[in-house]
């Protein structure tokens, strides 16, 4: 009886902790490939960062150019800038707007469009370092 009780115990314990894992995850997370590209975006150089948040963008304005309200890309930019407050910088992609847009626009894109994007995002990093992710 008493290690029916802690075999009990055991899975409730298990069963918490796979749905706090569920609970907790980045909004990217839920995609094993975006989420690899987010990893090897943010442990890039500045430089190769930028290239890809432009790839990004770029991506997304063509996949959804039909879709989007804006007519130009100041006016994309400026739509994912407003309401932003320029003292948060607690995140990686903060610090940069080129980045901070191009992970705001991301983030905004249905779920299937995510996987889509991050599928042509990584065979773009891969072009760009050959280094497989």
């Amino acid at each position: 009886m008493e290690k029916d009780i802690e075999e009990l115990e055991n899975s409730l314990k298990e069963e918490i902790e796979r749905i706090n894992q569920r609970l907790y995850r980045r909004w990217y997370d839920n995609d094993p490939i975006l989420s690899l590209v987010i990893y090897r975006m943010e442990h890039s150089s500045t430089e190769i960062r930028e290239r890809i948040a432009m790839e990004i963008i770029k991506i997304i304005i063509s996949n959804n150019i039909s879709n989007l309200k804006y007519r130009n890309i100041n006016e994309i930019l400026d739509g994912i800038n407003s309401g932003y407050e320029e003292t948060r910088r607690g995140r990686w992609y903060d610090i940069n707007p080129t980045v901070r847009t191009a992970i705001g626009m991301l983030q905004d894109c249905p779920v299937e469009m995510r996987h889509i994007i991050s599928k042509e995002i990584k065979k773009y990093i891969m072009t760009l370092d050959q280094l497989p992710i």
